[in-house]
């Protein structure tokens, strides 16, 4: 894991099964619910051995109800042999807290969003007036 924020927390790297579910699944949904995560593209080719993609995260903390919203790349090693993966880098360049008062218009946004994969342009499309969700797509534009 590659964190490029102060806003998150997350070990720099995680080896087997048991693990990464714990700290990707269990941990973390323990803190956090309305998570969409989408990936930003086409989806990758079934045989393909290495593949990369933006993704795009919008959820809310259990505590508080805050709004987070992130963006980061993924990159994936697959087997060669029989598609399974080999290992995950991922980058979360940003992870910051929107207002809290746009929480349910931005999650509507994002539920309208095509879900897992989604073209970058239908992100940039008329996205909720929120600070930090403008300073994530234009990131994803960057990228």
């Amino acid at each position: 894991m590659v964190v490029r924020t102060d806003s998150i927390v997350f070990p720099s790297s995680l080896s087997g099964r048991d693990e990464i579910a714990d700290i990707l699944v269990s941990q973390f949904n323990q803190k956090y619910e309305n998570i969409y995560t989408i990936c930003i593209g086409e989806k990758p080719e079934i045989a393909c051995t290495m593949f990369s993609c933006q993704w795009l995260v919008v959820m809310s903390e259990k505590h508080n109800g805050s709004l987070r919203i992130g963006c980061g790349r993924y990159d994936w090693n697959f087997q060669a042999n029989d598609n399974r993966a080999k290992s995950l880098s991922i980058t979360i360049d940003i992870m910051d807290t929107g207002s809290s008062a746009l929480l349910e218009e931005v999650l509507t946004w994002t539920a309208g969003l095509s879900y897992p994969w989604c073209e970058l342009s239908a992100i940039a499309k008329d996205p909720p007036n929120d600070p930090t969700l403008s300073r994530v797509v234009q990131k994803l534009q960057e990228m």
